[in-house]
């Protein structure tokens, strides 16, 4: 059972730097154990009053840090900024880079295939940006239980015995931001690089036109991914709910992905000698049922894995 500085404690550390968390946390405690001595021993009320007296936490929190914030509530600020960060760092290297392959097989100059590399970085930081974003503005209002952040909203009446509970958490940082991460780069990916390569010294379309309107399917998987992964980040569990979106973003990116593979109606034949080395399709048709294999374990466990993750949480 935590006590009322445990949840005062964790109450102003999560909404703080990673970096700077354990040092304030020993800090406060200190400082808390200080104003509880000073009090006559007693007074069974010393610990809440001690707490009242160092005001509410989102303020002290912000005292900490230099200031208030916005945009973000309290309570996500957080895990939404140092994600943001990560992907940023991470999304617009890979998305740049795959750009850049394809723009330099389409035969162009130097100065146009850097242009495009640039641009197509650019666009999926743009849309990291917005998705993540959005993403976390979602969870914060219908995601989560409006009582698991009210407490960390300054107002003028505010209790310690009204701050969340400290639990122990379920899915890790590490797992969730790795979701949001491959999620990021496949929305980036399918939408801002222009599929093109040159065949015997013209453009070929990669995609058919089946995957280039299903991809728009699989946008739409992948983003309901992001905001299943900014939920994990914030509960750092997974419930029935969120088990369930996950299923419906699994669906929406495997069954198209899957099914353009297995039929082999996923890369037109035109551009297969710019793609498959040594242009068999019987290499082909083997590679392509083997990818569709792994993506639908992939997912398939993905699926099971949230839903025993969400039992085991309704059990406990």
């Amino acid at each position: 059972m935590s006590t009322l500085t445990d949840r005062y404690v964790h109450a102003v550390t999560t909404q703080l730097p990673a970096g700077q968390r354990d040092d304030i946390a020993r800090e406060l405690r200190a400082t808390i154990a200080d104003a509880v001595e000073a009090y006559p021993p007693e007074d069974v009320d010393a610990e809440r009053q001690a707490l009242l007296d160092l005001g509410h936490p989102t303020t002290l929190a912000d005292g900490y840090r230099g200031g208030p914030r916005a945009l973000i509530g309290p309570g996500v600020y957080p895990a939404w900024a140092a994600l943001l960060k990560l992907l940023l760092a991470i999304v617009p290297v890979i998305v740049g880079g795959v750009a850049l392959a394809v723009s330099a097989t389409e035969g162009e100059g130097a100065g146009e295939v850097i242009s495009a590399a640039i641009f197509a970085a650019f666009e999926a930081a743009l849309q990291v940006a917005v998705w993540v974003t959005l993403a976390f503005a979602i969870v914060e209002r219908v995601g989560v239980d409006p009582g698991t952040f009210a407490p960390l909203t300054p107002a003028a009446q505010w209790a310690p015995e009204d701050l969340p509970d400290p639990e122990a958490r379920q899915v890790g940082w590490g797992e969730a931001s790795w979701s949001v991460a491959v999620a990021a780069v496949g929305i980036a990916l399918l939408t801002a690089v222009d599929y093109v390569v040159q065949v015997d010294g013209r453009p070929v379309q990669v995609l058919t036109d089946l995957a280039l309107t299903w991809r728009w399917v699989v946008v739409a998987g992948l983003v309901l991914g992001v905001i299943v992964a900014a939920h994990l980040l914030i509960r750092g569990r997974w419930t029935m709910r969120s088990a369930t979106a996950n299923l419906v973003s699994n669906l929406l990116v495997g069954v198209p992905l899957v099914t353009l593979l297995l039929t082999d109606r996923l890369v037109t034949p035109a551009a297969r000698p710019g793609l498959l080395p040594g242009n068999s399709i019987e290499w082909a048709d083997l590679n392509l049922g083997v990818a569709a294999v792994i993506i639908g374990g992939i997912l398939l466990w993905d699926t099971v894995d949230a839903f025993r993750g969400a039992a085991r949480n309704r059990r406990g």
